[in-house]
């Protein structure tokens, strides 16, 4: 009974979650692959709860989970198409999916003789077994492989992510990847360590499948809380670039230095005279606007021209401005963060977070010493 509760709150948070997350307006292209992943969620949970409830119905299924070789390739494309904005729609990603359809024919060919889970093992049967091993070995291969591919990809894209997003938004899809990531190996390494050890042992005492439930049902509360409280982690941004304008794309023709120099200059000037940097909402689209430069050649211009991504850019002008605010006497009565949102920042952790890897002193300790040095010039 226990377990029959436990797989259906999970197949009803599942559904739950997958048309809450249906009718979210304004979704990122990306997102159709969190769609798809919650889907095979449905499915994969369903099947389970069906041979819960009715064994007898579903005893000549071969009880082996075959979801688990989706979700490490659908977890690592969708990042990759949200961090790195690679395509992933092409022929060379149905390579992830091999495993996972090698396993669903198996399971759709053989059949087991009894509903009681992995019960091949125990009578005696030397090929079942060793198939078994095959299996949970293999999955260890695919939960361990597509952690690192997703940890390997978190830290590439951290080089370049502030040139898709801001600092804010970048920090805040780094850690939810990082969560994402670390759910399913959790969840899918403990039940490839415990499915091994059973068979081992010769110990069936606890179904491993119970491991997709708790896990499951944990994402799909990650995920709601982050569509509540971090909706523009799942919407179209307005800093994303146009198909064929990222360096990931392939297709991005070679742009002349002199040009590059120019377009630095020009978006420098710009900066400099207009001071776009106080739009605490700025983004590539902005400039690229004020420029008339399209958004790639900004970032290839910054990048090449003066070695900083967009947002260092920005900020080092936000950092600046602060700086010569706090220093402005006029300014004494006002608080940090009224001087730090009058200078372009939107948040109070981003400002602390950049002001300190700017200038390796906190906002309060800065404005101390500069206030201090102020009185004591007086």
């Amino acid at each position: 009974m226990a377990k029959l509760i436990l797989y259906y709150i999970a197949f009803t948070q599942a559904i739950f979650t997958f048309i809450l997350f249906l009718l979210k307006k304004n979704k990122s292209s990306s997102s159709s692959l969190l769609t798809v992943l919650l889907f095979v969620i449905i499915i994969d949970l369903w099947t389970e709860l069906m041979k819960v409830q009715y064994p007898e119905m579903m005893a000549n299924r071969l009880p082996i989970n075959f979801f688990i070789f989706a979700y490490g390739p659908l977890i690592l494309l969708y990042l990759r198409a949200t961090l790195m904005r690679i395509k992933t729609l092409s022929m060379t990603n149905i390579i992830h999916f091999i495993p996972f359809l090698v396993f669903l024919g198996i399971s759709l060919v053989f059949k087991g003789e009894t509903s009681s889970f992995r019960a091949q093992f125990f009578n005696g049967l030397t090929s079942h077994k060793a198939f078994y091993i095959v299996y949970y070995s293999l999955t260890y291969v695919s939960v361990i492989g597509y952690s690192v591919a997703n940890l390997s990809c978190i830290t590439l894209a951290k080089k370049n992510i502030e040139d898709l997003y801001s600092f804010e938004l970048s920090e805040r899809l780094l850690y939810w990847f990082k969560l994402l990531t670390f759910l399913f190996f959790i969840t899918y390494i403990l039940q490839a360590i415990t499915g091994l050890s059973s068979i081992i042992s010769g110990n069936d005492t606890f179904d491993t499948n119970n491991f997709t439930a708790i896990g499951c049902t944990i994402f799909c509360l990650s995920l709601i809380y982050y569509m509540i409280q971090q909706p523009e982690l799942f919407s179209e941004s307005k800093n994303n670039f146009p198909e064929g304008d990222n360096k990931e794309s392939g297709v991005q023709a070679t742009i002349p230095t002199d040009t590059l120099t120019r377009c630095a200059e020009k978006t420098v000037s710009l900066m400099e005279k207009q001071k776009l940097y106080l739009k605490n909402d700025l983004c590539l689209q902005d400039v690229a606007r004020e420029t008339g430069y399209p958004k790639h050649y900004i970032t290839q211009a910054l990048n090449v021209i003066l070695k900083k991504n967009f947002y260092s850019f920005v900020n080092e002008y936000r950092i600046n401005e602060f700086k010569s605010r706090i220093a402005n006497r006029k300014n004494d009565k006002l608080t940090i963060m009224s001087i730090a949102y009058d200078s372009g920042f939107n948040s109070k952790s981003t400002f602390n977070t950049i002001f300190k890897k700017f200038t390796g002193k906190t906002p309060s300790e800065y404005a101390e010493e500069v206030r201090n040095s102020n009185q004591t010039s007086s």
